[in-house]
């Protein structure tokens, strides 16, 4: 089983004691959120496209190189990718797209 939240802490820490062997994801659209809030409004339609890369890829191979792309373009200028794991939540999407087909 996977789950979705927004990074709540109740939520997950309920979900441990509840649903102990579920997997969790953090959602998107807060993910990204966060890393763009954390970039100038001037990097957001270029960070915006290379996170679409990431997230829209068809496996975990094109996903970790998205990733590499992105922190190449933006790890150096803002060290966002220090804070986020999109490898893990990459290999999550995949994991439970494979799961479900």
């Amino acid at each position: 089983m996977l789950a979705t939240g927004d990074g709540a802490l109740g939520f997950w820490g309920a979900l441990r004691e509840v649903f102990l062997p579920t997997r969790e994801q953090r959602c998107w659209f807060h993910k990204i959120a966060n890393v763009l809030g954390a970039l100038p409004k001037s990097a957001h339609p270029g960070a915006k496209k290379a996170l679409a890369e990431i997230w829209n890829a068809e496996d975990r191979a094109h996903a970790l190189d998205a990733v590499t792309a992105f922190k190449a373009a933006y790890g150096a200028k803002f060290p966002v990718g220090e804070r986020y794991d999109f490898e893990a939540a990459s290999s999550a999407k995949v994991s439970a797209i494979q799961s479900a087909t």
